[in-house]
């Protein structure tokens, strides 16, 4: 019934009948409408729903929920549903209609620049290794029990609220216990969060990114720390504290804090949990939280801020310390992230990652350069249509920390690819030092012919995807395919 969806929602005026069967939602009138289909006119960034009211009525809509009736589509057997902003109230409304699942779950949602894809696969990879039911909706992929599932995403990183609440609810018909979600910047300023009851919440560090979208750093920061603002007394932040704005993401909060950190870092920062690494390889690192010895197939500092989280997470819940040890030792993270790519007959390490951010890739090549290794040849590219003033930082980091440089395509989506590398090389004075390869493939392949044994090479910025986008046409395109052609030719 429309009345019990409009529970606890600040409506300003309904028009017409209040106690309609309502049996679908939608925000798209480009969707099918099944019969009694609530319609929400939502403005957003680029297209304002309100235009499509009339639409939405003719494919079958008995309900609008709207900021304002259009004067030349008013009808008496249609109900409208006032509201200040559709986007605050939507969630809710969505959570509603499907009998509020998250209610029923345990949901950690993890935010920051880097690391949200790696501690959500973290997470679910080590809830089902402990004999547990969950699902994960992440950039990496979506799965629910081990099992991969098809979604319609609008974005590669995070649903929309109907898709996003009717996966909750899937997940709960699955005997699901914990669903591990990436909560971005977008999703948490477009208020896709909204009617989700978070247990949990995770934050790694905020560098620059998607300034394209919040136009400045403020709006970014503002934009994670409702994440932090929207948690009740029940649930718990865990704060990377070693990261300059964990202070300020939780000074709002009314959840448990737990902080964390890198006890080499800053010894005048109190925490309540600090790793210290005790040795590590390219194949494995020592690392003691609070005292505890763990062992894991992860390398890097940034992992090993990544994996306290997760440790943190699962004492939380009260799994046992020697079994999460157990699990540790075995869990590997997402595909793409500082993924060690080996071939027998060569002496070369090959390493994928999805760093595509100025200190996602800092931290990548930062830790490479401690493995022992020869020369460091980095592939990279910047996406287009994203954040331009990162080009630039991207380039100079990569040209500092490898000893060789190609620079190449990424997703150079709608934006002209000579203008893309131009950017990227604008601060580099030293000619010398890189290689330009608009053709990605041919960019791996030198990379491949330029190394010699103890080399390694780096192919940074698309990771997992499968795909690289050009005018919109997304082209079958993967990193890691094509490192092990090369390697193995």
């Amino acid at each position: 019934k429309l009345s019990k969806i409009l529970k606890n929602i600040d409506v300003i005026k309904i028009t017409g009948d209040s106690d309609l069967e309502i049996y679908n939602v939608s925000q798209d009138t480009r969707e099918d409408f099944t019969k009694n289909t609530l319609y929400f006119a939502i403005h957003g960034t680029q297209i304002d729903g309100h235009n499509f009211i009339a639409q939405a009525i003719e494919k079958g809509s008995i309900v609008i929920v709207c900021e304002y009736i259009p004067e030349v589509i008013k009808k008496t057997d249609i109900t409208y549903v006032l509201v200040d902003k559709v986007s605050e109230v939507m969630g809710q409304i969505v959570s509603n209609f499907c009998e509020n699942p998250s209610e029923k779950l345990k949901v950690i949602a993890v935010t920051g620049t880097n690391g949200k894809t790696t501690i959500t696969t973290l997470l679910y990879q080590s809830f089902l290794e402990l004999g547990n039911k969950a699902a994960l909706f992440s950039t990496a992929g979506d799965f629910i029990n081990g099992k991969k599932i098809l979604t319609e995403k609008k974005a590669s990183s995070s649903m929309e609220i109907i898709e996003l609440q009717k996966n909750f609810s899937t997940a709960l018909k699955e005997g699901c216990q914990y669903v591990c979600i990436e909560a971005t910047s977008h999703a948490l300023d477009q208020n896709r969060i909204n009617g989700v009851k978070i247990t949990g919440a995770i934050y790694t560090n905020l560098t620059q990114d998607h300034l394209n979208y919040h136009k400045n750093f403020f709006n970014y920061a503002k934009a994670k720390q409702k994440l932090f603002s929207n948690l009740n007394k029940n649930s718990f932040a865990i704060i990377n504290i070693d990261d300059i704005y964990g202070v300020s993401m939780v000074e709002n909060t009314k959840a448990k804090i737990i902080s964390y950190g890198d006890i080499d870092f800053d010894n005048k920062i109190q925490r309540d949990f600090i790793f210290h690494i005790e040795n590590f390889s390219q194949n494995n690192t020592t690392v003691s939280f609070n005292g505890e010895i763990i062992k894991t197939p992860l390398i890097g500092k940034f992992n090993m801020y990544n994996l306290l989280s997760v440790y943190i997470c699962l004492k939380e819940f009260n799994f046992n310390i020697n079994d999460i040890k157990k699990v540790f030792h075995k869990i590997t993270g997402a595909s793409g992230r500082m993924e060690i790519i080996k071939v027998r007959h060569r002496n070369v390490i090959g390493v994928i990652d999805y760093a595509h951010s100025p200190d996602a890739l800092k931290n990548v090549l930062k830790t490479l350069q401690e493995i022992p290794h020869n020369k460091i040849i980095t592939v990279i590219g910047v996406g287009g249509g994203r954040d331009r003033e990162k080009r630039p930082l991207i380039g100079n980091i990569a040209v500092e920390f490898s000893d060789k440089t190609i620079f190449t395509n990424d997703n150079p989506r709608y934006d002209n690819p000579d203008e893309i590398i131009n950017d990227i090389i604008s601060n580099i004075f030293n000619k010398k030092s890189y290689i330009i390869e608009k053709d990605r493939e041919e960019a791996i392949k030198k990379a491949v012919n330029l190394s010699k044994n103890g080399d390694i090479i780096l192919i940074a910025g698309k990771g997992h995807e499968d795909y690289q986008e050009i005018n919109g046409v997304k082209n079958h395109f993967n990193d890691r395919e094509k490192l092990l052609e090369k390697l193995n030719n």
